[in-house]
Parts: structure tokens; C-alpha cells; sequence
């Protein structure tokens, strides 16, 4: 059997909250994330019942991560942290064109498919 999978992303160690969830479906845009978690993405997962036991197949078809937050360009980063920044640095040696602003604080690369919704 397939199932539909909600995971939260946390800047916190650990999560406060649930780190994954069964859904009956996906929506691009889901309605509650659980308080302390950044962001979101979906997965699918086959499940099977063998000898009574429930096994857990590997992920796929996982989607791009949804952001709240603030989305940071390069140089808005810069300006944020400095040039000088491990995470700045990162973000440059490493390619990234894009980063969000959790509300927490926290500075998260994004990858090109990722999305942010803004939300201060």
C-alpha cells in the first residue's frame, strides 16, 4: 500500500514536534504545521505487512520543502550577516542562490525548487 507523508523541518535539536505524519492526500499549500516547526515538504512511502510486522519502504516521490519565513538573495544575506559569515560563505562557495529567514532567526539554504512563504 502507498502512503502520503507530511514532513516537518525544525531549527531546533531536537524537534518539538511531530517529524513526520501520514496524510490522506497532499496540498501544496497545508493548512498547520505544529508550533517550532519552519517548514514542510511531502513524501510517499509503500507499506507492507509481512509476517505480521509492518515494513517501511524508502521515500520517493518527495516534493521541494515550503518555507515560512523571509527569502534572502545572496546579497540580502550579505548585508544581513557580512561578508565575512560562515554562512555567507557557504551559501557563495557552495552556490546557493536563495536562503530563508526562519522566525526563529535561523538562516536556511534553498534549493531552487524550495519555496517561502512570507510571513514577516
Amino acid at each position: 500500500m502507498i502512503k502520503h507523508y507530511i514532513e516537518f523541518f525544525y531549527t531546533s535539536e531536537p524537534p518539538v514536534g511531530p517529524v513526520e505524519m501520514e496524510i490522506a492526500e497532499r496540498n501544496d499549500l497545508y493548512g498547520s504545521i505544529p508550533v517550532g516547526a519552519s517548514g514542510y515538504r511531502f513524501f510517499d512511502r509503500k507499506e507492507e505487512v509481512i509476517d505480521g510486522e509492518t515494513v517501511k519502504f524508502a521515500r520517493y516521490n518527495i516534493s521541494p520543502y515550503v518555507f515560512y519565513g523571509r527569502c534572502f538573495t545572496l546579497k540580502e544575506v550579505r548585508k544581513y550577516s557580512g561578508k565575512k559569515s560562515t554562512f555567507y560563505r557557504f551559501m557563495k562557495n557552495n552556490n546557493y542562490k536563495r536562503a530563508v529567514l526562519t522566525d526563529d532567526g535561523n538562516l536556511i539554504c534553498l534549493e531552487k525548487e524550495d519555496k517561502v512563504i512570507t510571513v514577516f
